[in-house]
């Protein structure tokens, strides 16, 4: 955490734009933080879909042998 000037009062400007930059500065961490856990989150879903979806190896050559049955 950054540390404000001692000498420098909160209820001055610059005190004032300092603060509002740290807020600023910690709004913005925050929302990249969210934002990268719900990219992460759908690339999880998707892969699990994705996968899911996909037949293994036993499961296709029943396909096979069936289709070629019938």
């Amino acid at each position: 955490m950054k540390e404000f000037n001692p000498f420098q009062v909160p209820g001055t400007a610059l005190g004032t734009i300092q603060i509002q930059n740290h807020r600023r500065e910690r709004f913005r961490n925050v929302f990249f933080i969210v934002l990268a856990a719900h990219v992460v989150l759908f690339l999880v879903l998707l892969i699990q879909g994705c996968r899911s979806g996909q037949p293994t190896g036993s499961e296709a050559a029943d396909q096979t042998m069936t289709a070629a049955h019938n």
